[in-house]
């Protein structure tokens, strides 16, 4: 995992999965904060480093990486 992304528009409750050297997952989750608390623990015990998280008010297609992309070696991240 990379990172994740999450979508900072108030009633949005979709995020980006960002993952290493393949396509990203989008979800959508009324309960994503406490699901990044879970995840961000999990990682930093199994990393010993902060999991990078962005936030925008964009759509999040703009920012996952697509099997195409993949192919290509792009790889979309928020700035």
């Amino acid at each position: 995992m990379r990172g994740l992304s999450k979508n900072t528009t108030a009633g949005n409750d979709e995020f980006v999965v960002h993952v290493a050297d393949e396509y990203d997952y989008r979800f959508i989750c009324p309960l994503r904060e406490e699901l990044f608390l879970s995840i961000r623990a999990v990682y930093f015990q199994a990393m010993n480093a902060n999991l990078p998280i962005y936030g925008t008010e964009k759509n999040l297609k703009e920012f996952a990486t697509s099997k195409k992309d993949v192919a290509a070696k792009v790889e979309r991240i928020p700035p």
